[in-house]
């Protein structure tokens, strides 16, 4: 497995991780696809610029099978993991048949050193009751800010100073 920053031509497969980034509790039925063309959805994938933005992928025999990424919002457009306009709301996915070995907790830990070379304050990101991966935001320093109706906001402070 490899683990390396997104290329150009390879934006185009944000849109299919964007979807694997949606959790679905295992007794749900998973969304139609045309939910990615909605307002709510379609910005953590369009108009990615992989100059201006941080993507790591996992590459496994030249197929990315994860990715991890951040966004910058404003009060005015902000995504669901919002926090402040000082923070990048991560998102990260992994394909489903990939899930289980380690690659999420890899692509944090590279996202993060990569994030602390940056003036940021810090990552935030919203996480669904019941996901296990809140259990590894945890583990790597997150913590909860507000709990709300369907998901629990959370921030890891960078310190960069």
């Amino acid at each position: 497995m490899e683990y390396r920053n997104m290329l150009p031509f390879e934006t185009m497969q944000l849109i299919d991780f964007t979807y694997h980034a949606l959790y679905v509790a295992p007794d749900e039925k998973p969304f139609e696809r045309d939910i990615l063309y909605t307002p709510e959805i379609n910005k953590y994938y369009a108009n990615f610029d992989v100059e201006r933005e941080l993507c790591v992928v996992a590459e496994d025999n030249f197929k990315l099978v994860g990715a991890i990424w951040g966004r910058v919002w404003d009060r005015d457009v902000k995504g669901y993991g919002y926090y402040d306009s000082h923070y990048v709301e991560l998102t990260m996915s992994i394909i489903p048949q990939y899930r289980g070995q380690s690659i999420g907790t890899h692509l944090l830990h590279k996202f993060i050193e990569e994030m602390r070379k940056t003036s940021y304050k810090g990552i935030s990101l919203s996480v669904s009751y019941g996901n296990f991966a809140k259990e590894l935001y945890e583990k790597v320093g997150f913590k909860v800010v507000e709990e709300r109706d369907t998901d629990i906001l959370m921030v890891l402070e960078l310190n960069n100073d």
